[in-house]
């Protein structure tokens, strides 16, 4: 501030990395804001510590994400076969998916699983994204921006 590096023409993300599910208070910072700041905050909401229903590392994100896909095509699959039986050949041959059309309606099944259970690896990390907006009287509002977590990557609200 002293430095007139916060004006309404700069643009500034401060990554907080000693925060953690149990500690990721970061308002301490958020109420530093005045109005014209241009704030952002990516912090650590990960879990503090590994347990039982949280297992981490490549192998969980592996075998995870095997099953997941081999589930998907099944289902997949299987709508497929239901409509395969009930048209002609021909008519299969005119309508049936593109491999990249299965692939992503593959991929958007294991996205909505992923978004609904939260998934058994990934959801130990994950990282939130925040910024500051001053209202009327110097009121500062928190906005939660979005975050990211190891399945399902980036996610903006």
């Amino acid at each position: 501030e002293m430095h007139n590096l916060f004006n309404h023409e700069t643009q500034w993300v401060f990554i907080i990395t000693d925060t953690h599910s149990l500690d990721f208070d970061i308002s301490r910072f958020v109420e530093m804001g005045k109005d014209g700041y241009n704030v952002g905050f990516v912090f650590n909401a990960s879990l503090e510590q590994a347990n039982e229903e949280c297992s981490r590392g490549i192998k969980c994100l592996i075998e995870e994400s095997i099953t997941e896909a081999v589930s998907k095509y099944e289902n997949i699959l299987e709508n497929e076969l239901e409509t395969f039986e009930q048209v002609a050949i021909e008519e299969w041959e005119i309508i049936m998916p593109t491999r990249e059309e299965r692939t992503l309606a593959v991929i958007g099944q294991i996205k909505e699983a992923k978004a609904e259970s939260g998934g058994q690896c990934s959801y130990c990390t994950k990282w939130m994204m925040e910024a500051i907006e001053v209202r009327e009287s110097e009121r500062i509002n928190q906005l939660e921006v979005g975050s990211w977590t190891v399945d399902l990557g980036l996610d903006f609200k």
